[in-house]
């Protein structure tokens, strides 16, 4: 092979070292601009989702806001009614106040759906009236009228409002979940395409690789902050944050469930409305947040006397419940004088050392086949009040 010919043979050689060099930086150039421009749109797509799960996360805590504003007006109407003492109307008029500035504030965060326009709208009007009905029977107690107060109580109305209220909540809280979960599903399918684009290209240069890992720790970390805020909300949904029992709202649904496999397998249940009696007197005498170790101390001594099946919950205020499935009367009115005795017989030490001696009144009503959920904390209601106008500190069972 002539020299001529090798050289010919190099120079084509050389250019197809260029020519393939050439090529792959070419080749890792669009690589590097393909990830590039595949991590920015991630990126994008990830704040727009994180976006719409913080505000779908306000929006809950609003609805939440709102129907702690609506109850905390409800107990001040009705501590108002039931003791005269216009200590009780600082509760009531604060949740008057804020339960329409709360609805209109959650109207403002939820109206961009459109399913939520027409319950918004319908939640106005009826916190407008459910307002409207509490407002009259605190008028009436200020006039004096007491017997009138409490025969529109027993009416219903107020109960009815605020479950129509409650139930509007729920399903604004519900369309806002089911919206959450749809926007989770898409950000997590295009958070999975990202990653199988960017490991793909990982081979290639190790930098895809950390745009990847940055990518996982970032994608990692937002989960994890849904998932606090899921638990927070659940907490918030279930629990009440002084005592650590269930709510009202979690109580009254386990009633529900509780009433539906009775009436299925015919098996006992009887219910307990529990009160906690003078308890203005302890807040008077070891301040609210004296107040506050009663009641969290109240709490621990009935999950000590009740059997590990009983519910218990608290209501609001000094109001407590107690869900005895499996009981029948004789063995209800045994348990609700049990937890009575226990409570009469204890001292409660505060952390300041003071000692505080409470007692209860309790009202049981054991479940008639067929009967609505209300009827059957309206009896046990009745019951409670016989025990409190009987002196307090006693059971009394629902006829």
């Amino acid at each position: 092979m002539s020299r001529k010919q090798l050289s010919l043979n190099d120079q084509q050689a050389s250019r197809q070292r260029h020519i393939y060099g050439f090529s792959a930086v070419i080749a890792l150039a669009l690589m590097l601009v393909a990830i590039t421009i595949n991590a920015i749109h991630a990126g994008r797509m990830r704040k727009t989702a994180e976006g719409w799960q913080m505000r779908t996360m306000q929006v809950l805590l609003t609805a939440e806001q709102v129907r702690s504003a609506a109850n905390l007006a409800l107990r001040g109407e009705r501590g108002y009614l039931i003791t005269n003492d216009n200590e009780f109307l600082e509760p009531y008029i604060q949740g008057s106040r804020e339960a329409p500035k709360l609805t209109a504030e959650l109207r403002a965060r939820a109206q961009d759906n459109a399913v939520h326009r027409p319950l918004l709208a319908a939640l106005e009007t009826r916190m407008e009236r459910y307002l409207g009905v509490l407002g009259r029977t605190v008028s009436l107690v200020r006039q004096g009228r007491n017997a009138d107060a409490v025969a529109m109580v027993k009416s219903g109305a107020g109960r009815r409002e605020i479950e129509a209220v409650l139930a509007l909540i729920d399903r604004i809280e519900a369309e806002e979940r089911r919206l959450l979960a749809e926007r989770e599903a898409i950000n997590a399918a295009a958070a999975k395409a990202t990653q199988i684009a960017d490991y793909a290209l990982a081979g290639v240069a190790f930098i895809f690789l950390m745009i990847v890992a940055w990518a996982g720790v970032r994608a990692s970390q937002a989960r994890m902050t849904t998932l606090a805020m899921e638990e927070q909300l659940r907490r918030a949904a279930t629990t009440d944050e002084l005592t650590g029992l269930l709510n009202r709202r979690a109580f009254l649904a386990a009633l529900d469930t509780e009433i539906a496999r009775s009436a299925r397998s015919g098996a006992p249940l009887a219910l307990a409305l529990i009160d906690l009696d003078h308890f203005k007197s302890v807040n008077d005498r070891f301040g609210h947040a004296g107040g506050d170790e009663v009641l969290r101390r109240f709490a621990e001594l009935a999950r000590e006397t009740m059997r590990t099946g009983d519910v218990l919950g608290r209501l609001g205020g000094e109001e407590f419940a107690v869900l005895m499935p499996d009981t029948d009367q004789v063995e209800s009115g045994i348990a609700g004088e049990r937890l009575r005795d226990g409570i009469a017989r204890r001292r409660i030490i505060l952390s300041s050392g003071a000692l505080c001696g409470v007692t209860i009144s309790v009202g049981v009503a054991h479940y008639h086949p067929g009967e609505e959920r209300d009827r059957l904390i309206l009896r046990a209601d009745e019951a409670l009040y016989d025990a409190k106008d009987s002196g307090r500190n006693r059971t009394r069972l629902a006829a």
